[in-house]
């Protein structure tokens, strides 16, 4: 009985997460056809890591609807990040106006690979812009 109880703590530390993601933008409700800035924060305790964000994935009720986006498309931005802050644009298609989704956001560390995906977001409809056919 006693090794069951002494085993349980190294169990229980074993399932910690190695690291943590988190996601912050300046609002849960973007306007459509507009660039929307989100920063992604990557630590270990008070260790800012590096890595590379993979990917995003929208979810609505729960499925992913938007296939994986890869994160940071544009040139000289390929999704690596230093001192564990990552930054990046996203712009949502119309369609996506009022629509409730999850963003979530996928890292790789040295640690493994992790995912954030609790950041609601909801679009708003942009009354000065229409997105042209590629979705921008």
């Amino acid at each position: 009985m006693l090794t069951l109880v002494l085993a349980l703590p190294a169990v229980a530390l074993a399932a910690a997460p190695p690291f943590h993601v988190a996601v912050s933008a300046p609002t849960h409700t973007p306007l459509t056809c507009t660039n929307w800035d989100i920063t992604v924060h990557v630590t270990r305790g008070r260790e800012r890591l590096a890595g590379r964000v993979t990917h995003y994935d929208f979810l609505f009720d729960g499925q992913n609807v938007s296939g994986s986006q890869r994160a940071g498309d544009r040139a000289n931005h390929y999704g690596d990040f230093r001192d564990g802050i990552f930054r990046d644009v996203l712009v949502f298609p119309t369609a996506a106006q009022n629509e409730p989704l999850t963003l979530q956001v996928w890292v790789n560390t040295r640690f493994g690979q992790r995912v954030a995906g609790s950041f609601a977001v909801r679009p708003k409809a942009n009354p000065h812009r229409q997105c042209k056919v590629n979705g921008h």
